[in-house]
């Protein structure tokens, strides 16, 4: 599960909280600095919390020491340390509320006799209400309703004897010693970024937030007395301010508001939280309106209307000295709209960490693609710094559109994880090198030196299609952005660069977008891939035609010296390029030792490879391999080529299901997608190949094809988009097939459409995609020795691993709850035992879990086959069966596989390379 939310109102759910602390588990996480941050201000805050009231206290107002004998309580902790930071400094009695029981158990356990942990959940009015009035009674009369309060908690589910680990014996002798009997002379509210998720909202949310708003300040304002204290720590994004202010106005308190540094963070946010003090006043006092905006480093204290507060918010931000560079400096800017007051873009100010003696530029701007703001060469220092390296540039100024506005097709639902199928990694994730775009800058003599310069007119449209988020930031960054990214810029700046990454997407278009529980969104974009595809299966080709054309040429040539009939050379020219075209091909055949024509056009669909004609029958099945590939160029030579991908926002470099569809060139598509043709097969990525031929371990075709009574009976671990599952009824369109697709994703399935024909007919083919959590599905099917194949491709969430013998071991898939003993014994009573295979994509970087997944398989099944991919795929597919792999049956699957190619040659893989598929074939 990925920890990042699917949208604002994820902030909102206990379910989305509970998920996140059991992903970070121990990890403290903490949100706008530490204690020491703010210290200083609430020392201050204390000093003076009877200032704003009639009856002062001049001894408590001229005193310098600051009374910590106050009732703390932390709304929203969460696994904050900050408490415990105040429980060390001498404020001892500590309450901390929060309605994630997951968070509340592991902090009980680090803190719990320290201090009090309570499971509240703010929205259940009444039960906040009876929380807050019961502290507010014990103040007041602490000396006579112990027993009241105590039955009044414990009706609302706070028993502080199970909170907290006390036992019945020694419960009554520490009753006494409990927060609740001691006395304290005031009280501090503390809400340190609760707030800022309390109130995120979606855009047609506003109400709701309006109304926790309302039911939060409400409460707390109830229940404050005079000198208490309610001290919130917040980012201060316009809808928040919008909230306090409303809150406050009519109210008998008084605002103070203080900015300040967070002093010990790698994402330094300078001035970028804001501590908002409020103190209660006197009811029978005059309401000003005004707030005090104070600055304790440069002791600047100013007076503001309160309505003036998110100008005076904004105006601290703006002075933010970033003209200067620091290394490690990592600001991230909201820009908003005036029109709309919504953020438009974001920009991340990044100051290179690494000391280097000469960087070759002073800045340089990086383009975000929409879908890509979560990966952690953007969203992160340490990829930032990757960045930085890369780009050879001392401060970066990474744009992107803002993050949860940019949504197509919204919805408002929410939805389990996906287990999704192609997990092809790009290398730009891993170690390999790859280039980085440049495009130069073009200077504009309208601008001065330091300035940004329009790019070349005429890149974007070379480079980029439609109006997709690349051009239309661009587009941006020329226009409305270019005076923002002028200030940002380092000092002699001049002709920065604007660089895009990942240039296999450069001609992308996002065609639709949803929000998933765990993969914050998932993003279907399409991808022009023309001259791409054509590059990978026919470079060859064309490379020796261009050499062959260009000989021919100066063949022409001196035949025209002799030759002064220009029809007769045009019509010899033609003769002679349909020549070379043949012997070309034929060529070809014969260096690869593949048959002649004669053995093509003679052979009988009814004949299976044997000992005695397997050379000959190999040759031939070669020779079809090309004139499938000769027949496909054809095909393809008027089409547009395209990529259909789904993503993960964050982890937009890793493809989780691909397709290719072709269009007629210069045509557009039609909304139904009526238009398009979907290529299956020309889809498959390596793994997906080897998937489809590892079922000619199971079945012989040549006895399966036709046979109504002959079922296939598969079941697909992940099935995602169905890509697997369609390539399949792609190339075995004669043969009868059940499917079985588990997939956990609801929203996965409603992408379905996108990535078929869905007026695909085949009565032999029977198809049941199920809604259910694959693991659960293996665990509850009742079908003995059902499944020929059970095919498992499942990906782990971002880092996931497994710790063996102390090691971590890293691995994309196969998923790690399938490398239990119990889930594999649930498979294999649901295989055939005769001939069942399970099928997994193996997907690691990591040699160590590699070979701990290849002992922990050996440990079930009697064989164990490893067929890895080639070109530049990671995968590796691993066939576990219960049978012993015999020389004989490996030859059997041969000859299965060959005679399945040999009569549907003209469905099979373009992008198969027999020999090398066969040399890959090992036993573990």
């Amino acid at each position: 599960m990925e920890i990042l939310p699917a949208g604002y109102s994820d902030f909102r759910k206990r379910e989305y909280w509970n998920n996140f602390f059991r992903i970070v588990d121990n990890k403290n996480f903490e949100w706008y600095g530490s204690y020491e941050d703010i210290k200083s201000i609430v020392y201050e805050c204390i000093k003076k919390r009877l200032n704003y009231s009639n009856n002062k206290n001049e001894n408590i107002i001229n005193s310098c020491d600051v009374n910590k004998n106050c009732l703390f309580i932390n709304t929203g902790c969460g696994n904050s340390n900050i408490s415990n930071e105040f429980y060390e400094d001498g404020f001892k009695y500590i309450i901390n509320i929060d309605y994630s029981e997951v968070v509340l158990e592991n902090m009980r356990k680090k803190y719990g006799k320290k201090m009090k942990f309570f499971n509240i959940d703010l929205n259940n009015k009444e039960e906040f209400d009876n929380f807050l009035k019961n502290i507010n009674n014990e103040w007041d009369t602490y000396n006579n309703n112990n027993n009241i309060i105590y039955e009044d908690i414990d009706s609302y589910k706070i028993n502080m004897n199970e909170s907290n680990g006390y036992n019945n014996s020694t419960y009554q002798k520490n009753i006494k010693d409990d927060i609740f009997y001691n006395k304290y002379d005031y009280k501090i509210f503390f809400d340190k970024a609760f707030l800022d998720s309390y109130l995120s909202c979606e855009k047609n949310e506003e109400d709701i937030c309006k109304k926790n708003a309302q039911n939060y300040f409400s409460h707390i304002f109830k229940y404050m007395n005079i000198g208490d204290l309610f001290l919130i720590v917040t980012l201060s994004q316009y809808y928040i301010l919008k909230e306090i202010i409303r809150n406050i106005y009519n109210q008998n308190v008084k605002l103070e508001i203080f900015p300040f540094v967070i002093k010990k963070h790698t994402n330094e946010y300078t001035l970028h939280p804001f501590l908002f003090a409020i103190y209660k006043t006197e009811n029978n006092k005059t309401n000003d309106y005004c707030a005090h905006f104070i600055n304790i480093q440069n002791n600047d204290i100013k007076e503001i209307s309160i309505w003036k507060i998110p100008q005076e918010i904004r105006k601290t931000r703006e002075n933010i000295n970033l003209n200067i560079f620091k290394k490690g400096k990592r600001i991230i800017l909201d820009i908003y709209n005036q029109n709309t007051n919504l953020c438009d873009y974001n920009i991340i100010v990044y100051d290179s960490n690494v000391e280097q003696k000469k960087f070759k530029y002073n800045t340089v701007i990086i383009v975000i693609p929409s879908g890509y703001e979560f990966h952690s060469l953007y969203s992160t220092p340490e990829g930032n710094e990757e960045l930085s390296q890369k780009a050879q540039s001392k401060r970066l100024l990474l744009v992107m559109k803002s993050t949860f506005f940019f949504m197509q097709n919204k919805t408002d639902e929410k939805i389990n994880v996906c287990n999704v199928d192609n997990k092809r990694t790009d290398s730009i994730l891993h170690d390999d090198s790859y280039d980085m775009p440049f495009m130069s800058p073009m200077k504009d003599n309208n601008m001065d030196s330091n300035n940004i310069h329009n790019i070349h007119n005429n890149i974007p449209n070379v480079l980029y299609q439609n109006n997709h988020s690349i051009n239309l930031l661009l587009n941006s960054i020329k226009n409305e952005l270019k005076n923002i990214l002028n200030e940002l810029a380092l000092p002699d700046s001049k002709d920065f660069p604007i660089m895009v990454l990942n240039e296999d997407v450069k001609d992308c278009k996002i065609i639709c977008q949803e929000k998933s529980k765990y993969c914050t969104s998932i993003i279907i974009r399409d991808v022009l891939i023309t001259d791409e595809f054509w590059s990978d299966h026919f470079h060859n080709d064309q490379n020796e035609m261009q050499k062959l054309k260009k000989n021919n040429k100066k063949n022409n040539k001196k035949n025209n010296n002799n030759n002064n009939n220009n029809n007769n050379n045009n019509k010899n020219n033609n003769i002679n390029d349909k020549q070379l075209q043949d012997n070309t091909q034929r060529g070809n055949l014969l260096n690869n030792n593949i048959c002649d024509d004669n053995i093509l056009y003679n052979n009988n669909d009814d004949v299976y490879p044997n000992e005695k004609n397997y050379i000959e029958y190999k040759k031939m099945v070669m020779t079809l391999i090309e004139k499938n590939k000769k027949d496909k160029r054809k095909y393809f030579e008027n089409k547009d080529i395209y990529k259909r991908q789904m993503i993960f926002s964050y982890d937009p470099l890793t493809v989780q299901s691909e397709l290719i569809y072709t269009l007629k060139k210069n045509e557009e598509k039609n909304i139904n997608n009526e238009n398009i043709s979907f290529e299956y097969v020309q889809s498959a990525s390596q793994y997906h190949i080897i998937f489809s031929c590892s079922i000619f371990f199971v079945i012989n075709p040549n006895i399966f094809l036709n046979n109504k009574n002959m079922n296939i009976n598969i079941c697909i671990l992940g099935g995602g988009t169905n890509v697997l599952s369609n390539i399949i009824k792609t190339i075995l369109h004669d043969f009868y097939i059940h499917f079985d697709i588990i997939e956990i994703d609801e929203t996965v399935k409603k992408f379905y459409s996108l990535f078929s024909d869905e007026n695909y007919n085949n009565e032999r083919h029977i198809i049941n995609y199920i809604i259910q959590d694959s693991y659960d599905y293996i665990t509850n099917c009742t079908e003995k020795q059902f499944y020929d194949i059970i095919f498992l491709d499942i990906n782990n969430s971002q880092n996931s691993y497994i710790t063996v013998d102390g090691y971590k071991l890293y691995m994309t898939c196969p998923h790690v709850k399938f490398l239990n003993k119990h889930i594999i014994i649930n498979i294999k009573n649901i295989l055939k035992k005769e001939n069942g295979i399970l099928v997994v994509n193996l997907l690691t970087r990591d040699n160590n879990a590699r070979t701990y997944v290849y002992k922990f398989f050996k440990n079930f099944f009697v064989t164990l086959i490893s067929i890895s991919s080639i070109n530049k795929e990671m995968n590796e597919v691993l066939i576990c069966s219960d049978n012993i792999m015999t020389p004989e049956k490996n030859t059997t699957f041969q000859y299965n596989l060959l005679y399945m190619i040999k009569n549907y040659y003209y469905k099979w893989f373009l992008n198969f390379d027999l020999e090398q598929f066969i040399n890959n074939i090992k036993i573990i």
